[in-house]
């Protein structure tokens, strides 16, 4: 499998340098997942395969480089995969494009990573995974770059939502945050602001998280970390 780091990048560009992160533009691979890993995929359709295995061989390459070897991903019963009891990790797959970031936890308190097709959001939508607020911003563009943006926010909440689940185990619909939008073209930064509280213990309403974004090669690259 190659390995689109080598030619790109692009995923650490989105992370500070103590993140790992692997990443791969192939369509399908020759590498071997665990088979305590395949047994999640052994009644699946050749797609669900195919990235499956490609993330969880660019879990591996990424957990080798932090030390651990022999290490299968299973899932827990919310599916979510189970890292190494001293890792967070993320792992994310489009139609052409997978990547993982992993980071220790004495190093990251938590991490989200999230990578979409440009423009892949149909207008329909848009209306259910934005709020009143972002859709006025995204309608305030030109035709041509408003499905870009709106990508963008569902990318930018789905990495931030990746991130804070292993905290609170709480699920967030797409309305309970929103991205600010007046300079998210700007500088590849975006700042989301929760509209309620997620969790007891942490979440609360108003608190607001900074994430970075990529566009590149067709793509949109969102990531997150949560610092101690």
């Amino acid at each position: 499998m190659n390995n689109a780091k080598n030619n790109s990048n692009i995923l650490t560009s989105l992370f500070p340098e103590h993140v790992i992160t692997e990443e791969t533009d192939e369509p399908t691979t020759t590498e071997k997942i665990y088979p305590e890993e395949e047994i999640y995929i052994s009644r699946a359709v050749d797609k669900r395969k195919i990235d499956f295995a490609n993330g969880r061989i660019c879990a591996k390459k990424a957990l080798a480089r932090a030390g651990i070897n022999k290490f299968p991903l299973i899932m827990s019963k919310d599916r979510a995969p189970i890292w190494p009891d001293n890792i967070v990790g993320s792992i994310s797959h489009t139609k052409g494009y997978c990547g993982v970031a992993i980071a220790l936890k004495k190093e990251a308190k938590s991490i989200g990573l999230d990578i979409e097709g440009d423009n892949r959001l149909s207008k329909k939508c848009w209306y259910l995974t934005c709020t009143k607020e972002e859709l006025q911003q995204i309608e305030s563009l030109p035709e041509e770059k408003q499905n870009s943006l709106a990508t963008l926010i569902f990318s930018a909440k789905e990495c931030f939502y990746k991130c804070q689940y292993p905290i609170s185990k709480s699920w967030a619909g797409f309305h309970d945050a929103v991205i600010i939008t007046d300079s998210i073209l700007k500088d590849g930064r975006f700042e989301i602001v929760l509209q309620k509280d997620i969790w007891e213990h942490g979440f609360r309403k108003g608190d607001s998280f900074e994430g970075r974004y990529i566009f590149k090669n067709g793509f949109i690259f969102s990531g997150i970390i949560l610092n101690y």
